[in-house]
């Protein structure tokens, strides 16, 4: 299957995403923005593409299929329509976007460009997920109950003044948005939609306008409860799934290690105990079902309803940590 002639804005993590997309054969990168000019020149250089002076230089391009957008998050609406409205194909790392209203928006440009949204929540298709959303539909751990998350990073402590990650204008719910999304994301496909949340946010560490640190108690369609601490604090990843058979444990970040299966009373069942599971490389993935949807002509697996489905319960928690109170997500419908 022939590569999608790509252009990508955002050089940070866009990196990490072109380097996989080209591995696997489903992107080739044809020109590159970045808005600090020794960046953009010294990737240019790296990965042998152009270089542009603007965002929209590069949509004009004639011989570009795609973009990648891995912009900072309040750009990814602008940077879309761009795109889309010059027939280009949208891949956009996750979220969508910072709002409901601009994620819909965008969706909305992208269908009247007649143009492919894909939104980038590549942890749906880590291995050990992967594994962990097989293992529950077989009914390895019965009724699925409640499901506990830690995910932190300590990013906090390296974000300047003025770096748009520490404003909750550009970033609201700072690790919610930028690292909690994930798993909430993945949540939703084993568990479905989520109904209600409530929210505390907190500053434990690092004084700025953005939480450090992100309580989060959300609730299913599937009945099951999720409770989900997110920090920019410390670095910590597990996932505990509940069921009224059995537990999964998977104590490490995603695609280390291995999955733990104890029975319904926390005991060890060492016949059926360590599960292995196939690693994957996540964002090659993704950028390969991007290619298909292309070249297909069919939708991606995380299309922009999805995404906007996976953003819907980071704002209803922001919202919550606003007002104190227990949110529906189906206000903000």
């Amino acid at each position: 299957m022939e590569p999608l002639r790509i252009g990508l804005i955002g050089l940070n993590f866009g990196k990490k995403l072109i380097r996989s997309g080209i591995a696997n054969g489903s992107v080739e990168l044809v020109a590159c923005y970045s808005r600090t000019p020794r960046s953009r020149k010294a990737f240019a250089e790296e990965f042998g593409c152009d270089s542009c002076e603007t965002y929209r230089e590069m949509v004009e391009r004639n011989d570009l299929e795609a973009v990648i957008i891995s912009s900072p998050n309040h750009d990814h609406l602008e940077h879309a329509y761009e795109a889309a409205s010059r027939g280009k194909h949208v891949f956009v790392d996750k979220p969508i976007t910072n709002s409901v209203a601009e994620a819909r928006e965008m969706i909305t440009v992208c269908e009247q460009a007649g143009v492919k949204l894909c939104v980038g929540h590549n942890s749906r298709f880590f291995g050990s997920y992967s594994k962990i959303r097989e293992l529950i539909k077989a009914g390895r751990i019965g009724q699925p109950i409640a499901v506990e998350c830690h995910c932190g990073a300590s990013n906090a402590f390296d974000l300047k003044p003025g770096d748009w990650r520490r404003s909750e204008g550009t970033c609201p719910g700072l690790a919610l948005i930028q690292m909690a999304i994930h798993p909430i994301d993945t949540m939703r496909t084993i568990l479905g939609d989520v109904v209600s949340v409530s929210a505390h946010f907190e500053n434990v560490m690092v004084e700025m306008p953005n939480p450090d640190l992100n309580a989060v108690l959300l609730e299913f369609e599937s009945g099951t409860t999720g409770v989900l601490v997110t920090t920019y604090i410390h670095n910590d990843y597990y996932t505990i799934w509940h069921g009224s058979e059995g537990i999964l444990r998977y104590m490490h970040w995603p695609d280390d290690g291995r999955i733990e299966r104890l029975d319904s009373e926390g005991h060890v069942d060492e016949a059926d105990h360590w599960i292995e599971f196939e690693k994957v490389d996540s964002l090659g993935f993704e950028l390969k079902d991007f290619q298909q949807a292309v070249r297909e002509n069919r939708e991606p697996v995380v299309t922009g309803e999805e995404g906007l489905k996976s953003l819907l319960p980071v704002t209803a928690a922001i919202v919550s940590a606003k007002s104190g109170r227990r949110v529906f997500v189906d206000e903000l419908i």
